[in-house]
């Protein structure tokens, strides 16, 4: 008969299990080659009655040893707990024993059986589908689809589905973007056409629209550019303000801090005191200019000037 591990309910092939009596003569040692006669040993099933076991067990090895081996039917094992009842006919060699053994079911894996005992979907079996809570093939498919968006156009979110309340604080940080992961051309694309959209630019050349913007703009002195007829005016050394006219003016400009040196172009007088001169592009040739009109009797005239790219 084969033996298992575990005591199975009504399991074909019974149960096999192994005990040692303790001698009366010795007491606190096992009985060696106890005599076991019709009735020592009974079996109770469940709540009922005690009744001899159908096979008397036995002494193994046979000669010398103390396991008594003990072998119940299928019959035998058939109940929820089971109640095997030792004790010695003659009263004077071993002393009783009581062992009591709680079967388990084969469908809950003990004993060898599979697990489960049933079709996979079926009842008690392991669910797979739906129809079992857990949808393992349909699992499969989504993680599918998920592996495919990632590796493709990252993952479809609904609307507002990320939003800034929804991120955390330092959440995407430069140095856990890897190299690449945003395509420098594709992200200037997409930055140029929402900027076009929010100021109401029509044209996809972004540059021609800045430009008409910029013709728009009050007119500033660019660098290196030649600047005709700007204006000075020459006043009283004395008082400040009383315009000095017909006046012989030097005209001259620091580049870049560097030390004065004369205009490229000679002065015109308006009349009223004031005069003009055509900045040449050389006398613009720097970040910052600073200009100087001197003249006999006069107050110098003085500019400082930010030149545009």
């Amino acid at each position: 008969m084969a033996e298992n591990a575990y005591c199975v309910k009504n399991d074909a092939a019974g149960f096999v299990f192994y005990v040692a009596l303790e001698s009366q003569a010795a007491a606190g040692t096992m009985q060696a080659d106890p005599t076991l006669a019709a009735g020592d040993v009974q079996i109770a099933l469940g709540d009922g009655a005690f009744a001899n076991l159908a096979t008397l067990p036995s002494v193994v090895p046979s000669a010398g040893g103390v396991n008594v081996k003990v072998t119940l039917s299928q019959a035998e094992t058939n109940a929820d707990h089971l109640s095997i009842y030792f004790s010695d006919a003659t009263g004077d060699e071993w002393y009783d024993l009581f062992v009591t053994i709680n079967p388990v079911t084969a469908t809950r894996g003990l004993a060898g059986t599979a697990l489960p005992d049933a079709v996979a979907d079926a009842a008690g079996g392991l669910a797979i589908s739906l129809a079992g809570s857990l949808d393992i093939d349909a699992t499969d498919a989504n993680v599918s689809l998920i592996l495919a968006d990632t590796g493709t156009d990252g993952v479809v979110l609904g609307a507002d589905a990320i939003t800034s309340d929804k991120i955390a604080d330092n959440a995407i940080a430069a140095e856990h973007i890897a190299a690449a992961a945003i395509d420098a051309a594709t992200f200037a694309a997409d930055v140029d056409a929402e900027i076009r959209s929010y100021v109401g630019m029509a044209s996809a050349d972004l540059d021609t629209q800045l430009a008409a913007i910029q013709a728009d703009l009050p007119i500033h002195i660019t660098k290196n550019t030649e600047l005709a007829g700007f204006p000075f005016k020459m006043v009283d050394e004395t008082d400040g303000y009383t315009a000095e006219t017909s006046k012989t003016v030097t005209e001259t400009r620091s580049i870049d801090g560097a030390a004065f040196a004369a205009c490229a172009n000679d002065f015109t007088e308006i009349g009223s005191g004031w005069y003009k001169i055509t900045l040449a592009a050389t006398d613009l040739n720097g970040d910052t200019i600073i200009l100087k009109f001197s003249a006999s009797g006069c107050r110098d005239t003085e500019f400082t000037i930010i030149t545009q790219p």
